[in-house]
């Protein structure tokens, strides 16, 4: 009886003329999110990003699923796979892409609430942290590009000097 009144009141709650419901499966969910994007302002390279993030990682993990099934551990578990196996930039756009599937089927009552939300948040830390140059290893840059002729017929040693001074990245020191 309980089974049966869950069910009547899911079936309730979803509107009939809907594309979108409980059991479309994840790939056809994409496909709807991806086509409301194309109206809509968005730059040339934000939907080919979209796309390929569809393509290479969230239909190829999620697509087989049911809508109804998409939950926060589910989510989650492949966030976390995608972090590990492409980086934690991949990681983050393909979890924008899923919470805006997701914020579809909510709109389309097919899901209660977007499950991307409470997932966990993606890690950023970088693998290798930057480190400075120590004194004596910029005293020493500057002396060996100093001696070099082809540092020296390139402008090497200004521009490195120029960094170290100013504390610029290469592309601004390159714009400068």
């Amino acid at each position: 009886r309980r089974a049966l009144a869950e069910a009547l009141r899911d079936r309730a709650r979803f509107d009939g003329g809907s594309d979108i419901r409980p059991e479309t499966r994840v790939d056809a969910l994409a496909a709807a999110w991806f086509r409301s994007l194309e109206g809509k302002d968005r730059s040339i390279t934000t939907l080919t990003q979209y796309r390929y993030r569809l393509d290479h990682q969230v239909i190829p993990g999620l697509g087989a699923l049911r809508v109804r099934e998409l939950t926060t551990s589910t989510i989650d578990r492949h966030l976390t796979a995608v972090a590990h196996k492409h980086g934690a930039a991949t990681a983050r756009m393909v979890r924008s892409v899923v919470s805006g599937m997701c914020s579809l089927a909510v709109r389309h009552d097919a899901i209660e609430r977007n499950p991307v939300r409470e997932a966990s948040p993606i890690s950023t830390k970088p693998k290798n942290p930057p480190r400075a140059l120590t004194e004596a290893q910029a005293l020493q840059l500057r002396a060996m590009l100093t001696y070099d002729t082809k540092a020296i017929a390139r402008d090497l040693p200004a521009f490195v000097t120029t960094m170290l001074a100013s504390g610029l990245r290469v592309g601004e020191a390159s714009a400068l």
